[in-house]
């Protein structure tokens, strides 16, 4: 019998897996410079590399959908509104 993979881990798989556009080029997909940063100059610094994402501002303790969205960016923060982990597509 095969194992069936544990919950989560199709996610942090398609995270590891760079994107690429129509000319073969990486398309960032991931923000840790962002981390420690409010909420509007986190969303200043991704719209740079991704002019047309949608984010998601995902308060502390907050539950989630487990689809992938390739616009979505999921912004986490603290009660303060500060990015608390690095941002990435899905």
């Amino acid at each position: 019998m095969g194992s069936r993979p544990k919950v989560g881990q199709s996610a942090i798989a398609t995270e590891r897996m760079p994107s690429v556009n129509t000319e073969g080029e990486e398309i960032k997909g991931r923000w840790p410079e962002v981390v420690g940063l409010t909420v509007e100059d986190a969303k200043n610094i991704i719209r740079k590399d991704k002019p047309r994402a949608l984010f998601e501002v995902v308060p502390p303790n907050s539950c989630v959908s487990q689809d992938f969205r390739p616009q979505r960016v999921r912004l986490y923060v603290d009660h303060a509104g500060i990015i608390k982990r690095p941002p990435c597509i899905g």
